[in-house]
């Protein structure tokens, strides 16, 4: 089961590579926002996790941006029943609550993105 969802993601990672190859060439950066399922704060060992892990370091290697929304709520130390609806425990979307909470973090991590490129550029005004 694991070498098919290796597979699957070897297929995104290489669109992801060629639509960055695009990117690029437009002086613009791709975000990629890995979305937790509920169980993935409770099941340290799931298949879910290894393969975020595969996806995480492939994107971080194609140098693009990585927001690991799990490691950012465990961050903010919320209860993680009060970020999903109740019920299946292998839920993948939050409640309202949840999004709420999800696009603070997302809007965060843009605007500390482009902090840091603004920077770069002028840093690269001052020495030319």
């Amino acid at each position: 089961n694991l070498k098919k969802f290796e597979k699957l993601i070897d297929t995104y990672l290489e669109i992801i590579r060629k639509l960055n190859q695009k990117v690029i060439k437009n002086n613009t950066k791709i975000l990629i926002v890995y979305i937790p399922m509920k169980n993935n704060f409770f099941n340290k060992n799931s298949l879910n996790k290894i393969l975020k892990e595969k996806i995480k370091k492939k994107v971080i290697e194609e140098d693009l941006i990585f927001v690991d929304l799990e490691e950012e709520i465990r961050e903010i130390d919320i209860p993680i029943d009060t970020i999903y609806p109740d019920g299946d425990f292998y839920e993948q979307h939050f409640n309202e609550r949840g999004y709420n909470i999800i696009s603070d973090i997302i809007n965060n991590n843009i605007k500390l993105w482009f902090d840091v490129l603004v920077y770069i550029m002028n840093v690269v005004d001052f020495i030319f």
